[in-house]
C-alpha cells in the first residue's frame, strides 16, 4: 500500500515538473515570437517608408529634370534597405520551413540590388562632378523606369500602412508576395529580364 501511495506521489511530482517545464517553454516561445514580431513590424514599415521616400525622390528629380547628390544618395540607401529587408525575410521563411528553398530566388531583391548599384555609381560621379545630375535621354529613362517599378512596389502596400505585422499573422507574407507579383508584372510588361537592361545594352539575339 505504501509503495502504491509513493508511486502516485512521484507521478504527481513528475506531472507538476513537466507542466511547469512545458509552461516555461510556452512562455519562452511567446516572448521569442513577440520579439521577432516587433522587429518585423519595424522592418516592414521601414520598407514601406523607403518606397514612399523613393516616390518623392523620383518625383523631384523628374520635376527638376536633374538629380542632386542628396536625392541619389536617398535612392541608393533606400534600395539597399529594400534589397536587404526582402532578402532577409524571404530567407527567414525558408530557414523556419514556412516556404521552400526556391522562395529566396526572387526578382524583387535582385532588382533592388541592381538599382542600389546604379545609384551608388551615379552618386560617386556626383561627388566629383555635381553638374552630372542633369537628365539626358538615358538617365531620363533610368529614372522613369525606376520610378515605375518603385510605384508598383508601393502599390503592393495598399491597405497595409497601419497594419501591425505579426509573426502569427499572414499580412507580412502577403506583402512579400504582392511585391514579387508586381515586380514580375513590371518586367513582363516592359519585356525585361531585369531592370538593369534599361541601362545596359541587351545582347544581340
Amino acid at each position: 500500500m505504501r509503495v502504491w501511495k509513493y508511486a502516485i506521489f512521484l507521478a504527481i511530482i513528475v506531472i507538476l515538473i513537466l507542466s511547469i517545464f512545458s509552461y516555461k517553454q510556452y512562455q519562452d516561445k511567446i516572448v521569442y515570437q513577440d520579439a521577432i514580431s516587433n522587429r518585423m513590424n519595424q522592418d516592414l514599415h521601414e520598407l514601406i517608408s523607403a518606397w514612399i521616400e523613393n516616390n518623392r525622390a523620383y518625383g523631384e528629380i523628374l520635376s527638376a529634370h536633374a538629380a542632386t547628390r542628396d536625392l541619389i544618395k536617398t535612392l541608393m540607401f533606400n534600395n539597399q534597405k529594400i534589397r536587404d529587408t526582402v532578402s532577409a525575410y524571404r530567407q527567414w521563411t525558408v530557414d523556419t520551413k514556412m516556404r521552400k528553398e526556391g522562395y529566396t530566388y526572387d526578382l524583387s531583391s535582385f532588382n533592388a540590388d541592381r538599382l542600389t548599384r546604379l545609384y551608388a555609381g551615379w552618386y560617386e560621379v556626383l561627388i566629383d562632378h555635381p553638374d552630372e545630375g542633369e537628365l539626358n535621354g538615358d538617365r531620363q529613362r533610368q529614372i522613369v523606369m525606376s520610378n515605375e517599378l518603385n510605384a508598383s512596389w508601393l502599390d503592393a502596400a495598399q491597405g497595409m500602412a497601419s497594419v501591425d505585422f505579426r509573426l502569427n499573422r499572414s499580412e507580412w507574407l502577403q506583402l512579400l508576395d504582392r511585391m514579387e507579383t508586381r515586380t514580375s508584372s513590371f518586367l513582363t510588361r516592359n519585356q525585361l529580364k531585369s531592370i538593369e537592361e534599361i541601362w545596359r545594352k541587351r545582347p544581340e539575339s
